[in-house]
């Protein structure tokens, strides 16, 4: 009976479901946009204080959909300026960061607000403006939120900014930021003669 079974399903082709992940659960990365581009640009006014949570000050973050993330928080950085890089997420991360935009209403197109080009916005003198701007599956949408430095950044905003600030190992504390690595001296270049 088994072997008839098998024979109907081969004959009639039947569609295979999607591959599971170990442990029986739906694959992580198959509902991900090959896309993938995801931009968060944290502007502030001229009179706003640099002040200490992540999604309060200054900052931009970009994922690219190889997974580079550039990051930078409490720098001068406009719409036009790339952060430097940060680091290299697996597609795993990507995936969890995906399901955090949608987790918080952020992946979805129908959600966002019509405003044109996003690099023209420009904050007041006392506000904070935060753009998200996503990009996947062939359509681009963005998120402007306005708001007083004295106040509160919307729930789903800081979360999202919260979670990639993490992954770029970016934390409220502004001591943090200007940490240099380690450089071992290793001596003279042995390979220096040959190069002339």
């Amino acid at each position: 009976m088994l072997i008839l079974v098998a024979g109907l399903l081969a004959v009639t082709g039947c569609a295979a479901p999607p591959a599971a992940a170990p442990g029986g659960a739906a694959d992580p990365i198959a509902g991900v946009p090959v896309d993938l581009v995801i931009d968060v640009t944290i502007l502030a006014g001229r009179k706003v204080p640099l002040i200490g949570r992540v999604e309060s000050r200054r900052g931009r973050f970009v994922l690219f959909p190889d997974g580079a993330l550039l990051a930078s928080s409490g720098d001068p950085l406009d719409t036009d300026d790339l952060p430097p890089w940060a680091r290299t997420l697996s597609s795993e991360q990507i995936a969890d960061v995906w399901a955090v935009a949608g987790q918080v209403g952020l992946a979805d197109p129908s959600a966002s607000d019509s405003v044109g080009n996003p690099a023209l916005v420009q904050p007041g003198p006392d506000e904070l403006v935060t753009i998200i701007t996503m990009q996947a599956e062939g359509r681009r949408w963005s998120s402007i939120r306005r708001r007083s430095s004295v106040d509160a950044a919307d729930p789903a905003s800081a979360r999202f900014i919260r979670h990639l600030a993490s992954y770029a190992w970016i934390t409220d504390s502004l001591e943090d930021r200007h940490i240099m690595p380690r450089r071992y001296d290793m001596g003279d270049d042995p390979y220096a003669r040959y190069r002339r």
